[in-house]
């Protein structure tokens, strides 16, 4: 075995002098491998040499190994498809909301006094505060508490009451005066500053043996 492993070196050596490729790359690794041995080797190269001459190594390449699959993407052309078509509804269905929230602008009729049925009228709107105040006060007794609260609930009733009647280019104040009766004399008295041809008021009062009510309703007429 020995004398083997003399000759295969004499034949390593001669093929690289005569220039063969095949030998040649061999002989300088080992001669490399004899001089400096390799100390940092990649990942599953494998050096060995023989075990009676250690000059002449065995070269072990990495293998290449089973390639891997690739995963399959999360979403399926079929989902792509649904989310699509989702999307879709949504966006006609928000474009039908848009469109039904849209605010109708009227033109402007450019009209500066009220006509006959859209004027304030006094005698109609006294009328109806004389029957609000009478059917609303007529079993009341004063207090304080009673006059703060009643106040406010026969201002909210006249104002709706007057709304009722149609003025709809009219702007509309309510006034209510409540007090206890005691037999003393009361004045209520107002300014306003408006348009007498188109602005107009009216006033109604009522008392009992307990409380008195003194109401106003404003108009003002609005282009």
């Amino acid at each position: 075995m020995e004398s083997l492993g003399t000759a295969m070196v004499t034949t390593l050596r001669k093929a690289t002098d005569s220039g063969s490729s095949g030998y040649g790359s061999t002989e300088r690794i080992c001669e490399k491998e004899d001089s400096e041995p390799l100390k940092d080797a990649e990942p599953g190269f494998q050096a060995q040499t023989d075990n009676q001459h250690g000059s002449v190594p065995i070269v072990r390449l990495p293998s290449a190994g089973p390639k891997k699959k690739r995963r399959g993407t999360v979403c399926s052309m079929k989902s792509v498809a649904q989310m699509s078509v989702a999307a879709k509804r949504l966006a006609i269905v928000a474009k039908r909301a848009s469109v039904s929230k849209q605010k109708v602008v009227f033109e402007n009729t450019y009209r500066l006094e009220p006509n006959g049925s859209m004027r304030f009228r006094q005698g109609k709107v006294e009328e109806a505060l004389s029957e609000l105040l009478a059917s609303s006060l007529k079993d009341v007794t004063y207090t304080t508490y009673t006059a703060r609260n009643l106040s406010v609930d026969l201002s909210n009733q006249i104002k709706c009451r007057v709304k009722d009647m149609g003025f709809r280019r009219h702007k509309l104040v309510v006034d209510v005066f409540l007090g206890q009766n005691c037999g003393q004399g009361i004045e209520v008295a107002s300014r306003c500053v408006w348009d007498p041809s188109v602005d107009n008021f009216a006033t109604a009062s009522y008392q009992n043996e307990s409380i008195f009510a003194t109401a106003l309703v404003y108009g003002f007429y609005y282009e």
